[in-house]
């Protein structure tokens, strides 16, 4: 028998594109901190679709001079932004995002900690509340725990993460 032989053109113009026509390309946002862990304390109310939720960051600075940390948040209420040890942190909260003033710029490799006490009441994606029986359930992927959860939502952020809820009685 003969063996088989792939061919392949040496010519790049004779290969079809990838991508689909009108597609454009995609980028994903710079990175100026790795996300190493989130700690989430969620606790989500059923009568009124609300989740009130507190998530713990833990970063590390991948270059120096980070100042300021910008989150997705699509449309959370922001109820306040603590650093490590319980001082409350400036912070401004937009209809899709929220950013962090640092109290002092991180150092390349340095880590620090900050916590969202946040709540959201009937989010468009991520977080679906079904009434019978009562239940909630998340999708993140791609990009929609930005809309359940402030946090750096990209397919290519991966993080360890901690999870607590805690539900009414009658719900477990």
């Amino acid at each position: 028998p003969r063996s088989h032989v792939l061919r392949r053109s040496r010519n790049l113009t004779d290969r079809l594109p990838f991508a689909l026509p009108g597609a454009r390309p995609q980028y994903g946002p710079d990175r100026i901190v790795r996300v190493e862990h989130l700690d989430l304390h969620l606790r989500p109310v059923f009568a009124t679709k609300t989740l009130h939720g507190e998530v713990k960051t833990r970063v590390r600075a991948i270059e120096g001079g980070v100042r300021t940390l910008r989150l997705d948040a699509v449309d959370l209420t922001i109820d306040a932004v603590r650093d490590e040890r319980g001082t409350a942190l400036t912070f401004s909260a937009g209809a899709k995002d929220l950013t962090i003033e640092l109290p002092a710029a991180l150092a390349a490799g340095e880590v620090t900690s900050f916590t969202v006490v946040y709540r959201v009441i009937e989010p468009q994606r991520g977080l679906y509340f079904i009434e019978r029986p009562p239940q909630a359930w998340t999708q993140s992927q791609d990009t929609d725990a930005r809309a359940w959860l402030p946090c750096f939502d990209h397919p290519a952020e991966k993080q360890t993460t901690t999870t607590t809820i805690v539900v009414e009685p009658g719900h477990f």
